[in-house]
């Protein structure tokens, strides 16, 4: 027994430069993850709390094309955890089936997505190309229109969005996820680049070009915010969108 025991404390030693890497990474996806969710959690869709934003799900992405699929455990185990402290999803009852089906169709459908990007033999996470920008687009435009199908459908079966309303909770799930995709995983994927600085050139003299498309980024968000707040419609959460215009720019 003694000697079954020296060989696990042996094995944990010697794989210890790759499982630790792994836990610590793990984690500070599963903190990040949440954190993310509750800042986003405003508005919500009905009872589900379907959110106009969800860049939770873009830190999915960037984790899945930066570090590789090995991380999938942990995608349905942050979107579980979320539901728990975020939407205080009670953990025992029936209402927790739904919400384990919704999670495994979420995480399986972000998974499959990283996984047909890492197959593609030209996409380069590094974002390098237009080709590379152009792939993550459609794969996340076309991954988070089905899992916002399948989910509001999860959601239809068990009563807990009408029927009636079935496309204005997809639109908004749909919206929310591809915004969040757009916003938050290019930003990630350039920034853990070997050198992101490079993005704005090597020399003082190609600095101008991208100083100049920032201060543009910048006069438009001011643009938008003052569409949004500034021209007192009645209810400016109609324009809501238009502030991820700019943001998008600027991923």
């Amino acid at each position: 027994m003694q000697r079954y025991g020296v060989q696990v404390v042996t094995l944990v030693l010697k794989y210890r430069k790759t499982w630790v890497p792994y836990v610590i990474t793990a984690t500070a996806y599963l903190a990040a993850y949440v954190v993310l969710d509750r800042i986003s959690f405003l508005h919500p869709f009905s009872e589900v709390g379907i959110t106009p934003w969800d860049p939770s799900q873009g830190l999915t992405m960037a984790i899945l094309l930066r570090v590789g699929l090995c991380y999938a455990p942990a995608v349905p185990l942050a979107m579980l955890l979320s539901e728990l402290t975020v939407r205080h999803v009670m953990i025992t009852g029936p209402a927790m089936i739904p919400i384990v089906i919704s999670v495994i169709i979420t995480a399986g459908g972000y998974i499959c997505a990283g996984y047909v990007l890492l197959m593609m033999s030209r996409f380069d996470p590094y974002l390098y190309r237009l080709h590379d920008v152009v792939a993550l687009m459609l794969v996340g435009l076309v991954s988070t229109f089905l899992v916002a199908c399948a989910v509001v459908g999860n959601f239809v079966v068990f009563d807990l969005v009408s029927s009636h309303d079935y496309w204005l909770a997809t639109l908004r799930s749909w919206l929310g996820d591809f915004v969040g995709i757009l916003t938050i995983t290019p930003a990630l994927l350039v920034l853990t680049c070997d050198r992101p600085w490079a993005r704005f050139g090597e020399h003082k003299r190609n600095l101008a070009l991208p100083l100049m498309e920032i201060a543009a980024q910048l006069m438009a968000i001011g643009g938008a915010v003052w569409l949004v707040f500034g021209l007192e419609f009645p209810d400016e959460l109609k324009l809501f969108y238009l502030l991820f215009l700019p943001t998008i720019w600027v991923a």
